[in-house]
């Protein structure tokens, strides 16, 4: 099992993404309508950015950016099929997912009180993860190398503040407050 990626409810999305570049030299890749963006790691691994723009999820993300841009939820991919494989859900199903990943994640159960239980993201098989994010690393444009998730860390009463990655052996912290 490994991180995915990170999810982050932001009040203003173009706010967040000018001080992902200045400060850190990320760049993003935009999703449809404006509602979030992607920044893409090393290793297939991202920072999921959210707004309330997102059809039905607005209040949830809203209820969590009110005191500015804050973690909410990360996803782990199983390293061999278990479980999971083969289980695909949609949005009548009462589940949220990225169309191209099958994330499971039911809305209903998208509160602060899950806590630490990451969801779980499944690949189909024949889905190209490497021309994927090379798309991704294309449309971001990052100022910087970037590389794989080593950790997060998780302050009590706050959430995950932090996402520590690992750049050609040294650690980079990206700030999630």
């Amino acid at each position: 099992m490994r991180i995915d990626h990170v999810n982050l409810a932001v009040q203003d999305l173009e706010t967040t993404i000018v001080r992902l570049r200045e400060r850190l030299g990320l760049g993003v890749q935009r999703m449809p309508a404006g509602a979030g963006a992607h920044v893409p790691l090393a290793d297939h691994q991202y920072l999921e950015l959210h707004t309330a723009a997102i059809p039905g999820f607005g209040d949830f993300i809203r209820h969590h950016a009110r005191e500015g841009d804050r973690w909410y939820g990360w996803s782990v991919r199983p390293s061999a099929p278990g479980p999971f494989e083969g289980r695909r859900f949609g949005v009548d199903e009462g589940t949220a997912f990225t169309p191209w990943s099958g994330t499971l994640a039911r809305l209903d159960e998208m509160t602060e009180s899950r806590g630490l239980v990451p969801y779980v993201t499944a690949y189909d098989d024949g889905i190209d993860l490497d021309a994927i994010f090379a798309a991704k690393h294309a449309d971001a444009r990052h100022d910087v190398a970037v590389g794989t998730i080593t950790a997060v860390v998780l302050e009590p009463g706050r959430g995950v503040t932090e996402v520590r990655v690992d750049v050609d052996g040294s650690e980079r912290v990206i700030p999630l407050t």
